[in-house]
């Protein structure tokens, strides 16, 4: 504090008692209150007109910048979640961070890993007390949540039928690479398509070859009303059945 206005007479001192105060983030007057001493030591305020020009105390959030982070996984069926975070920034002793995950991913996509971020009081002995969330100014930064499509391979068999001016033989086809998650069922159609190379060498020996061509494939599971597809979580690669050393 100092004397702006005037002046004090030789051997006249004064003295300040500041009541202002400011806890919490806000602001106030800085407060006070001056007595005048005279060169004897007595009080001698009755012999000034004292007028005051208060400054201002300013309390600012304390800033944290809270970071979740992002995690990546095939599809298995499961729920991702991943509850981590870092803290940049500090908090006071008393305080501690109350940080919940509301998001998680189960099909193939991403979301963002949002984070709700609460300022807890802890008092000595260990209990929770009230919020005190308002004193700090919070950033909050988030990482991505991501499920990839689960890859599996789907062969179609190569077939040999005798001509006997039926139908084409039934295509076959199964699990050549990868795996489907348990309680799911795979489903593909197949058409067989005779192979005409070397037809003539076939039908003299009255046999026909066929090639299975891989038309589509489904993965479903079971649901309250019957079979859900999941075919959109995988990755299905189809391959051609044919072979010409059969016979």
């Amino acid at each position: 504090w100092d004397i702006v206005v005037g002046t004090l007479p030789d051997g006249y001192t004064a003295t300040a008692t500041f009541t202002g105060a400011q806890v919490v983030p806000g602001s106030c007057e800085n407060s006070m209150a001056i007595t005048v001493w005279d060169a004897a030591g007595r009080a001698a305020n009755n012999n000034f007109d004292i007028s005051y020009i208060f400054g201002k105390l300013q309390v600012t959030k304390r800033p944290i910048t809270v970071t979740s982070y992002g995690a990546t996984k095939v599809y298995d069926g499961e729920p991702l979640r991943y509850e981590s975070y870092t803290l940049d920034g500090e908090l006071l002793s008393e305080h501690f961070l109350d940080v919940s995950f509301p998001e998680g991913i189960t099909n193939v996509g991403s979301v963002t890993n949002n984070i709700v971020v609460r300022v807890q009081n802890l008092y000595g002995d260990g209990s929770i007390g009230g919020d005190a969330t308002d004193f700090y100014e919070i950033t909050v930064r988030v990482g991505t949540l991501k499920v990839t499509p689960r890859p599996i391979e789907v062969s179609a068999t190569p077939c040999i039928k005798y001509f006997s001016g039926d139908e084409p033989p039934e295509g076959k086809y199964f699990l050549t690479k990868g795996s489907l998650v348990p309680g799911h069922e795979l489903y593909a159609e197949v058409e067989a398509v005779i192979n005409y190379e070397n037809t003539v060498e076939y039908m003299l020996r009255n046999v026909g070859v066929y090639e299975s061509w891989g038309k589509s494939a489904d993965v479903t599971r079971a649901g309250a009303a019957g079979a859900v597809s999941v075919t959109s979580n995988y990755e299905i690669t189809l391959v051609h059945g044919i072979d010409r050393d059969m016979l």
